[in-house]
């Protein structure tokens, strides 16, 4: 058993007996893939996580390599009453969501990452331990790709479950939208594939559901050929926040012309760099033009102009431009982060500016002197087009109406340096986000979807898509997994049976 049980904590006098015995049952059949506190692997594992605020100390992580592995921590943790954590490439920011403390076992898919393609090219399989980047790349020679994160160092898992957001969702909609399999895990164990004529009902749910119904290892989604795309970052000073408002507003409103363009602009207030604001966007266009209609506002001589004056758009692929938006490195921030989200519907210019001059006003108010703090305004326009789009292959339980369209999503972002400052971050987050939903609400400005991948951990994600989803999501949880191992073994995340 070697490296695997060296150092184990665990005693027969151990408070922690559940998952003392789960570890240790599970190092004595898998020597090599159990790691203890004192292992160097586990502490690299640890630690390996996008934000600082999601390291923990779980009492052992396992490092499974098949669905079958996966299946056997199941068994072994509904056995012994152990708790446990999932993490695919350790994204999520929310402490206790993606790890847990030494009371439960960390499932660490890293091992989990084969990526192959269909004979006839249409469909990708993907294992739950990969980032975007390795898809990206994996399909490339291909001149394929598939409707992935914006940033290739995202990790599969985490973002499809939550819908997933693209560059090309306003053609294709959410990510899920073209899942084709889940492999998964249920609750007792089995290993099942759920599509829309096996398991209709557990496929749909996953299509945003999170982690409450099963454990996903292996996704298949569609394939589409690449092209010419168009893509890059325009980055604005911050005397432009009349015109980048205008800009995101417009975007929500016309984008729908044409369906190829993708936007994400952010609004950021970081101190320590800069006491004004500064404004950038990703930019993305499914189509050889180096100067769409569709993406004119953000790429100089209309409204927005780019600092270095020229246009951000140049000739590039899906793949390089995902890695040049993060340098194709792993990324740890080496701070904290938190995001949390409000829809906005895209009735008036006046909302999003509400949202932005409001938002930048209390942190300044309430958030200068934190050590490291900086805070951003995310804005994604959401049209008609992209909720028609999401529809395909079986829908999904989101319960979004494009008749309600356009929307704008309001992602608020904060990172900081300092645990003690975590308890500051959670009261802003959440009286804030309440306040700023208050006075949209009275103005019939506010939509009440949350979006989960953005959502903070007092928000109600699955209230938000509507009560005769919400409760057919309850039903087919209880039918999945009745004793809710997925719910009280598994607590890291939003769960169906809480809301």
């Amino acid at each position: 058993m070697a490296s695997a049980v060296l150092g184990n904590p665990f005693t027969s006098k151990s408070p922690f007996t559940g998952i003392s015995k789960a570890c240790n049952s599970l190092a004595d059949t898998y020597t090599d893939s159990v790691f203890f506190p004192s292992s160097a692997v586990y502490e690299d594992i640890r630690q390996d996580y996008w934000s600082n605020s999601s390291i923990l100390s779980p009492a052992c992580i396992f490092t499974p390599a098949s669905a079958k592995e996966v299946s056997a921590a199941v068994k072994t943790f509904r056995r012994f009453n152990a708790p446990f954590a999932v993490r695919g490439q350790g994204g999520m920011p929310i402490t206790g969501y993606a790890n847990i403390n030494s009371t439960g076992a960390l499932i660490s898919l890293n091992k989990i990452k084969a990526v192959s393609i269909s004979d006839d090219k249409s469909m990708v399989s993907i294992g739950a331990g990969n980032d975007w980047d390795a898809v990206y790349g994996f399909l490339q020679p291909y001149n394929l790709t598939t409707v992935g994160a914006r940033l290739g160092l995202v990790g599969v898992s985490g973002h499809v479950l939550g819908g997933g957001m693209t560059f090309m969702s306003n053609e294709l909609g959410f990510s899920s939208t073209s899942v084709v399999e889940y492999e998964c895990i249920l609750a007792d164990g089995s290993i099942v594939i759920a599509t829309q004529t096996s398991y209709p009902d557990l496929y749909w749910s996953l299509k945003s559901g999170g982690n409450s119904f099963a454990l996903v290892t292996t996704f298949r989604m569609l394939t589409y050929p690449t092209g010419t795309i168009y893509a890059g970052v325009g980055t604005y000073t911050g005397t432009q926040r009349a015109a980048w408002i205008t800009s995101v507003y417009s975007q929500a409103v016309h984008g729908d012309a044409d369906t190829r363009g993708g936007v994400e602009a952010t609004a950021t207030w970081n101190p320590a760099a800069n006491p004004d604001f500064s404004y950038t966007s990703y930019l993305f266009y499914g189509g050889d033009d180096s100067t769409p209609d569709v993406l004119q506002n953000w790429t100089g001589g209309a409204l927005l102009e780019p600092t270095n004056g020229a246009n951000p758009l140049q000739r590039t692929t899906v793949f390089d431009f995902s890695r040049s938006l993060y340098g194709g490195v792993p990324v740890n921030l080496g701070s904290r982060t938190r995001f949390s989200v409000v829809s906005v519907k895209a009735v008036s210019r006046d909302a999003l500016q509400l949202v932005h001059d409001d938002l930048f006003a209390a942190a300044r108010s309430r958030l200068t002197g934190l050590a490291g703090i900086s805070v951003g305004l995310v804005a994604l326009p959401v049209g008609r087009r992209f909720v028609e789009a999401s529809k395909a292959n079986g829908g999904n339980p989101m319960g979004l109406d494009a008749a309600e369209g356009p929307f704008i999503w309001c992602i608020q972002t904060y990172n900081w340096l300092e645990a003690k400052d975590d308890v500051v971050i959670d009261e802003f987050s959440k009286t804030w986000g309440e306040q700023i939903a208050a006075q949209l609400e009275a103005k019939g400005w506010k939509d009440e979807f949350v979006y989960l991948n953005d959502a903070d951990r007092w928000q109600n994600v699955f209230a938000s898509f509507g009560a005769d989803n919400l409760q057919k999501m309850k039903n087919i949880r209880h039918q999945y997994d009745p004793d809710m191992v997925f719910t009280r073994l598994m607590p890291g995340g939003w769960k169906v049976a809480h809301a």
